[in-house]
């Protein structure tokens, strides 16, 4: 493998910038960062209407493809508890990047609000990491998926 390219990657100098960042998003995201009884309330809620949760989905998050929104439901509170630590709380990107054996390109939205880019540079400053920004949000790949694949197929040629 010659490179990994990442986009949207949560980065953040600490579990408490996490929260604070997280917080301000929604009332989902705030549950989650601060492990709220409410979340796996609501998590396990989704679960047992899952049939509906899916079909009301694409509704309740018009800003994402209706498939994608749909399979935002599939899953159960501790697989979302489980992802949600690692890849906040418990992620060490810094030693991640210092040891990989492949470069790394990292593409953020300039208005990620999720994982800012500015937080990604300070959390990677000095591994070598290759970090570019273009226009958009938290969701590049499905939002401007052609300029993703070109990103992608200059790094590691054709897919």
């Amino acid at each position: 493998m010659s490179a990994v390219v990442a986009f949207g990657l949560p980065a953040f100098t600490s579990p408490e910038e996490a929260r604070r960042r997280l917080v301000t998003l929604g009332l989902m995201e705030r549950w989650m960062s601060t492990a709220s009884p409410w979340a796996e309330r609501a998590c396990r809620t989704l679960c047992r209407f899952r049939r509906l949760a899916r079909a009301v989905a694409p509704f309740i998050a018009p800003d994402v493809p209706p498939e994608v929104a749909r399979d935002g439901v599939e899953h159960t509170w501790a697989s979302a508890r489980q992802a949600f630590d690692s890849l906040v709380h418990d992620a060490d990107l810094v030693s991640w990047a210092r040891t990989a054996s492949a470069s790394l390109v990292v593409v953020q939205g300039d208005g990620d609000l999720i994982a800012p880019p500015k937080s990604l540079a300070q959390v990677l400053e000095n591994t070598g990491v290759e970090i570019r920004t273009m226009p958009g949000d938290h969701h590049l790949p499905l939002r401007r998926p052609a300029r993703c694949l070109e990103i992608i197929e200059k790094l590691i040629g054709p897919v």
